[in-house]
């Protein structure tokens, strides 16, 4: 040290170097994980949502079944893409994405709140729309008009980007005088109306607290109140916060949401800038060609309870919250890049909470972003977990809600929720929309999960648990957030409803004494049509129908498929020409169908069932989506058959989704298959005769053709369904047998009647 060191700085120095020595050779601390807590038993009683594509939760849920895309560019009432936009990813000051998710108009009552229409201009929307999902939230939970502990019922919500639009204008106002001194109250006088003027509802009409607070205080509640900032994982945070509240019986009902309407210049910019924007404006999450993510508004709410408190008091109850884990990152490279140890932490909490094993569970709800980064880190994380708990190969469904509506930010967790709480309700695997090709990196047919691109029944033969799913949220900063849910099975199995309440299309049926009479009828509806009624054609449908009860047999009759008002009036127009037109008896594959008398109205109806070689893969999808008594159909041949299969019969006719030709190919091979072809044919048959008598259309007499004579037998009562199935197998077991063994096969000829003799006496 050159002469310039003390003794006791040198010996000040000595001491820390020994000491830095001392701690990087000892052990690293081992932190344990404390005990689990005890499984959580928070029910879902109510949710409504107002979201890109869908302003309630019905057309939410229609649209997931029907893949709808909800992501559109810009809207120009919005604010005009053009001026900010540039191809670059690196133009300075420019966003090179003009995409995103947008909600629709939303009609808003002040009065329905007790608000004076005059303090609406100086509160931001995203308030108002809280107010409003909340209310619908209420009302669906059947506590609009009902009493409920208010004293003791809380509001939680995860917010985000509120507050910018009317603080744009407040601090562009504020900063006039600064800028351009005595030329400002010119200035703000030729302005106008672009500039919020300040009132005394201003400063808590931008807070992003207040959105809580003012729930509270429209509703009256007297619980806790406040929002939640954990970026995109807010409202699963805030999911996170409201089962503890409930766990802790601080209160007794949680109303949790998300809220956030940021989609301004300003958010386009700060995501082009960390690049994450996908450039053709779509969450292809866990594809291939995933490049970043299309940003969204969007509000969702759930009211929350203690799932003994919602029996109590006879709720509906769409699914049961049994864990809810958090963690963070710890420190990492970035603040904003995900880290797969965290989300791990994160699942191993919930699922430790939960008292069950990630294995048992059949869907996840990812965060699924749809970027590089984040889909690899949270499959990696997903994987590990499952694979540590022994989970099965591909068992798994997995997918994104973001794939539909783009990533709502803050209100993305509770948005996922309400999707898989509804998929727990109705029993169904949602599908995920932008999935071409599987992102190789993560190696999916060899884990344990497959991304579902179909709506799909379902399926869950075995009653030892309930059907189970998860739900993850991340946010910058490394907030990880994952929530555990089960299936609830403590209502009644008997209470059946069809999974959709909007379908594609309608049937609409008439019926009159004369042809002069239909018409007349056909004039007047396509008036009413025409002249912008707003009746659901769901509605209209049903009453037509039992109108056309009423009529009796005779007279001629008018059936139409149709999908909107304008088909509906587009093909009664069409079929007015066609009765003008004489005839007694048409149909085209418009969906029109017209005869000048009802088709057997003394005759009797009889089911003819198939034989081997119609079968399909994925034939009664849609059906056994749609209605309990297909799905329950496939259930029990999975259980009748479980001992002959060795795997669910199911998973030949309903397979995981695959992304080529030859892998379709290798899946109908399967089916196809004598052994499996037979009970598969036999189960789909009896749960469309299932469907058929639930509907009141009942045969008088049945036949079959080869194999369908065995149905055909079980549908007139003469062998059991169970049998039936039993049967089916042992067939398909025995032709197999004799096909390997090369002492039997079958064949298929075509030949006239003449021809065949010679053909069957032939000495091969």
């Amino acid at each position: 040290r050159d002469g310039l060191c003390t003794l006791a700085e040198l010996h000040e120095e000595v001491s820390a170097e020994s000491t830095r020595r001392l701690r990087s050779s000892a052990r690293p601390a081992v932190v344990a994980e404390p005990p689990s807590p005890s499984p959580a038993a928070v029910a879902i009683v109510g949710m409504a949502c107002i979201l890109p594509g869908a302003p309630d939760l019905k057309t939410f849920w229609s649209n997931i079944l029907n893949k709808v895309d909800a992501i559109t560019e810009v809207p120009s009432d919005r604010w005009d893409w053009r001026r900010y936009f540039d191809t670059s990813r690196s133009a300075r000051d420019k966003i090179y994405s003009r995409w995103g998710g947008f909600i629709d108009e939303v009609a808003f009552d002040p009065a329905d709140f007790g608000m004076p229409p005059s303090s609406l201009r100086s509160i931001e929307p995203f308030q108002l729309l809280a107010l409003a999902v909340v209310r619908s939230a209420l009302e669906d939970a059947g506590y609009l008009d009902r009493p409920f502990p208010r004293e003791r019922t809380s509001v939680i919500l995860g917010a985000g980007g509120g507050g910018a639009d009317l603080t744009a204008g407040y601090m562009v106002r504020s900063s006039l005088p600064s800028l351009f001194n005595g030329e400002a109250a010119a200035l703000v006088e030729q302005l106008g109306d672009s500039l919020p003027e300040w009132t005394e509802d201003s400063f808590p009409g931008i807070l992003m607290n207040v959105a809580a607070g003012r729930v509270a205080n429209r509703f009256n509640l007297g619980g806790v109140n406040y929002t939640v900032d954990a970026a995109c994982a807010s409202s699963l945070a805030a999911i996170y916060l409201a089962v503890r509240d409930l766990e802790a019986r601080t209160s007794d009902v949680a109303i949790v949401g998300g809220v956030d309407a940021i989609q301004n210049p300003f958010a386009f910019l700060c995501f082009s800038k960390t690049q994450a924007l996908s450039p053709n404006g779509r969450c292809r999450s866990f594809d291939a060609e995933g490049d970043g993510i299309a940003i969204s508004e969007g509000f969702a709410a759930v009211i929350l309870k203690r799932l003994e408190d919602a029996e109590r008091d006879g709720d509906r109850i769409y699914a049961v919250i049994r864990g809810a884990g958090g963690s963070s990152d710890g420190r990492d490279r970035g603040l904003t890049a995900p880290r797969p140890e965290g989300q791990v932490r994160a699942l191993r909490r919930a699922y430790a909470q939960a008292g069950y094993s990630p294995a048992t569970v059949e869907l996840i709800e990812a965060h699924g972003t749809g970027t590089v980064a984040g889909d690899q880190a949270e499959i990696k994380a997903l994987t590990t977990f499952f694979r540590e708990a022994g989970a099965a190969r591909q068992g798994c469904a997995i997918g994104s809600i973001k794939s539909m509506i783009g990533h709502t930010k803050a209100t993305a967790g509770v948005a996922g929720l309400i999707k898989t709480a509804l998929a727990l309700s109705h029993r169904v695997l949602p599908p995920t929309l932008g999935v071409d090709r599987p992102n190789p990196k993560a190696n999916f047919p060899e884990s344990p999960f497959h991304v579902n691109t179909e709506p799909r029944p379902w399926i869950h033969a075995e009653r030892t648990a309930p059907r189970r799913a998860g739900v993850s949220a991340f946010g910058f900063g490394g907030s990880n957030f994952h929530i555990t849910l089960e299936e609830y099975t403590g209502g009644f199995l008997s209470d059946r409803r069809a999974t959709r309440t909007i379908w594609p299309a309608d049937l609409f049926l008439w019926r009159s004494r004369s042809r002069a009479m239909l018409l007349d009828t056909i004039s007047r509806l396509v008036e009413v049509l025409t002249s912008g009624c707003r009746l659901p054609l769901a509605d209209l449908a049903y009453a037509l129908a039992r109108a056309a009860e009423g009529m009796g047999d005779g007279g001629p009759s008018l059936a139409v498929v149709a999908a909107t008002s304008e088909d509906l009036v587009e093909k009664l127009n069409a079929a007015s020409d066609l009765l003008r037109g004489g005839g007694e008896r048409h149909h085209d594959s418009r969906g029109i169908h017209f005869a000048e008398r009802p088709l057997a109205v003394d005759g009797q109806i009889a089911f003819l069932f198939p034989g081997q070689g119609s079968q399909y893969v994925n034939m009664t999808r849609d059906l056994a989506v749609a209605f309990d008594e297909v799905r329950e159909c496939f259930e029990q041949a999975d259980l009748t058959l479980a001992a002959e299969l060795k795997r669910p019969l199911s998973r030949w006719i309903f397979p995981p989704p695959v992304f080529n030709s030859e892998d379709e190919k290798q899946l109908q091979i399967a089916l196809t298959e004598t052994h499996i072809a037979q009970p598969a044919l036999a189960a789909t048959d009896m749960a469309v005769l299932r469907l058929l008598v639930r509907m009141g259309i009942e045969p008088d007499m049945t036949a079959g053709h080869s194999f369908g004579e065995f149905v055909a037998l079980s549908a007139a009562g003469c062998i059991s369904e169970h049998d039936l199935l039993e049967i089916a197998a042992a067939r398909g077991r025995f032709i197999r047998e004799c096909t390997t063994d090369e002492s039997g096969t079958m064949a298929a000829v075509f030949a006239s009647p003449e021809d065949l003799p010679p053909l069957l006496l032939t000495n091969p």
